[in-house]
């Protein structure tokens, strides 16, 4: 199995890539922080998976596109992508900047369109696929202080909405999950 994650540097992504080297997949793992992939890579190997790290930021759709295409030269065919990456802080909308707000929006939604939409066109080609986006309960329910972080997750559902009705058609499964409170750094930084 070969199975692309975003945001696995720590959190769900580190911890879904534990679970699946168990399983002997060929992983890609990707991430900004290098050296924390590489801690996470090593550990995944001695589990009996098979490895590639990028250090890669998903607002950066080239750089994106660059380790899916590298990641795909070395397999022959992709199972599994799990949209991961993430960012959540709170808004501090009474400081009147909207640059925080920007950046969630930036990783949470377009990050997620950067990482998923290569992979349609071949998945649609192998005839066969899975893509999964990791959203949030704050794709259903926005709270005081968390404006972006809702907004951002309430657009990946409707993205996932609207992309999961346009693959029912053909042999590719689009999934979504949605994690309540997790202690990953995210949540973390949403909390201080």
């Amino acid at each position: 199995m070969n199975i692309y994650i975003t945001g696995a540097s720590s959190g769900i992504g580190e911890y879904i890539a534990y679970e699946y080297a168990k399983r002997g997949t060929h992983l890609a793992l990707c991430a900004r922080r290098k050296e924390k992939l590489e801690d996470i890579a090593t550990k995944c190997r001695e589990m009996g998976a098979e490895v590639t790290i990028y250090s890669v930021d998903v607002t950066d759709q080239h750089s994106t596109k660059e380790s899916i295409d590298d990641f795909l030269s070395k397999i022959e065919k992709i199972d599994l992508v799990i949209a991961n990456a993430g960012l959540g802080d709170l808004d501090a909308l009474h400081k009147g900047d909207p640059t925080l707000i920007n950046e969630v929006i930036k990783v949470n939604v377009i990050g997620v369109q950067n990482t998923i939409l290569p992979f349609i066109p071949v998945m649609l080609k192998q005839d066969n696929g899975h893509i999964a986006l990791v959203g949030s309960v704050a794709s259903h329910i926005a709270w005081a202080g968390g404006g972006a972080y809702a907004a951002s997750k309430f657009a990946q559902l409707g993205f996932f909405e609207s992309l999961r009705l346009e693959e029912e058609k053909n042999n590719i499964d689009i999934s979504m999950v949605f994690p309540g409170f997790v202690n990953t750094d995210i949540s973390k930084n949403a909390l201080s």
